[in-house]
């Protein structure tokens, strides 16, 4: 038997197409629990690519469809005619998806992808499908989500893309998708998530981005994501995790599954400590540096602050020529700095013969010099928050200094030149020699000395 499908988009559209070889068979544990007749209404089809299936089948609630060779389907493919109650596909051998390619099988609720080879999910490749719940394509060879791939799923509720080749995501890869509740991104490749990355997904409750090959994740990717339950980063190359910005609140509290990466613990992760105090947020995990803390968890290293993370150490002292490191708390922050104000320093690596930036977030300087004293700000890359941090500079003392302070002292004065001049004034090439007596002190530097908040909203 052979049909004319007038709708394929072959050379020959109007070539009568061969008939697929369908018979009925038992529900496989895929199609079982969809079906509530007790009749056999799994039907199973071998068909050739531009094969339709018999209209005696189009009742059927579950398809299987496996093609004889790498198939491309479109608008003609399955049938001329519309399945009247198909729940379930699972189709097989595909190698590309045109645009409506479902057409016929716009009725079904769950999709399953077996054995594929498509490559890109492309822009509108699912339209039509308007009731579906659940898509099924895990374990295949899928690289790509070209932006609006799933517009229109408003219905499709779970989705599956584990154990394929996605090396990136971003936000516009899942317009539509607006009442998806669980998605499953594990055992790809994905390095790096960006922010607001799933904030058009507000109902997710379960994200799993476990054995990726994350690195980076930007400060707010997981924003407004305020039912999600579960987050798992299990088993990444993640060194930093910022604080996800989701709902605390206690009726489903957040579970934020972290183990088995190379973690840091700084104060970059010091808000671990806020979510231990209460008793919404959990998180697990364990740190790899600094080496004190290997191998500790979370839980035992953030169970108190860490002292240095405190907000007392926006004044840093450091002698001349030495070294000074500032830590941002700011995971990929960039600096302004002193005698570059026009200019932040954002790239890895040496920015200028006094500056290096470690993994965009603390900046070292060092042989430090006139120039380099003054306010040095970090700010988050939104530019939402900024840190300070007054670097102020003081001189070595040598063994002649030490003796001529030895002499201002017993003299009675409190300085008399160059040498020993840092005491009261800081700048200048010399002082008048002035006593300890005199009323009047020269205190006109001490403006110089900033006494900065360490965080501040640059918004205003």
């Amino acid at each position: 038997m052979v049909f004319c499908n007038i709708l394929a988009s072959t050379p020959y559209p109007a070539e009568c197409a061969p008939s697929c070889n369908c018979t009925r068979v038992p529900s496989n544990d895929v199609c079982k629990p969809l079906l509530s007749s007790s009749k056999n209404d799994h039907v199973k089809c071998i068909c050739p690519e531009n094969g339709l299936i018999p209209d005696e089948f189009l009742d059927v609630l579950c398809l299987e469809v496996e093609f004889e060779g790498q198939a491309v389907l479109d608008s003609g493919s399955f049938s001329v005619n519309n399945f009247s109650a198909l729940y379930g596909l699972t189709i097989s051998r595909v190698q590309y998806i045109t645009p409506g390619g479902f057409r016929a099988v716009a009725s079904i609720k769950q999709l399953f992808f077996r054995n594929v080879s498509v490559i890109v999910f492309e822009k509108g490749v699912f339209m039509y499908l308007e009731r579906l719940g659940e898509i099924l394509a895990g374990n295949n060879n899928i690289s790509f989500l070209q932006d609006g791939c799933f517009e229109g799923l408003t219905q499709t509720r779970n989705l599956n893309l584990s154990y394929n080749s996605i090396s990136g995501v971003s936000r516009d890869n899942f317009l539509g998708l607006t009442m998806l509740q669980t998605l499953d991104l594990s055992w790809n490749n994905i390095v790096r998530l960006e922010p607001r990355t799933f904030e058009l997904m507000p109902k997710l409750q379960t994200l799993n981005l476990a054995s990726n090959a994350i690195v980076r994740i930007d400060r707010g990717t997981f924003l407004s994501l305020n039912q999600l339950g579960t987050l798992n980063l299990d088993g990444n190359q993640i060194n930093v995790l910022p604080e996800p910005q989701v709902s605390e609140s206690k009726s489903h509290p957040v579970i934020v599954i972290i183990r088995h990466n190379p973690l840091q613990c700084d104060c970059r992760m010091n808000w671990v400590n806020s979510w231990i105090k209460t008793e919404g947020p959990q998180i697990s995990g364990s740190c790899e540096y600094p080496e004190t803390l290997k191998r500790i968890t979370l839980f035992e290293a953030y169970k108190e602050p860490m002292p240095q993370c405190q907000n007392n150490n926006s004044k840093i002292h450091v002698s001349t020529g030495s070294t000074a490191i500032l830590t941002c708390p700011f995971v990929y922050a960039s600096w302004v700095v002193p005698d570059m104000p026009n200019d932040t320093l954002q790239d890895s690596g040496q920015s200028d013969n006094h500056y290096f930036l470690t993994n965009r977030d603390s900046l070292v300087v060092w042989n430090a010099q006139e120039p380099q004293e003054g306010v040095y700000t970090c700010t988050t890359e939104d530019g939402e928050k900024s840190m300070m941090y007054n670097l102020v500079l003081y001189s070595k003392l040598g063994t002649m200094t030490i003796a001529l302070i030895i002499v201002c002292a017993i003299s009675g004065f409190t300085c008399i030149c160059c040498p020993c001049y840092f005491l009261c004034c800081r700048h200048g090439s010399c002082c008048i020699s002035r006593r300890s007596g005199d009323n009047e002190m020269d205190d006109q530097h001490d403006g110089n000395i900033q006494y900065v908040s360490n965080e501040i909203d640059v918004r205003n």
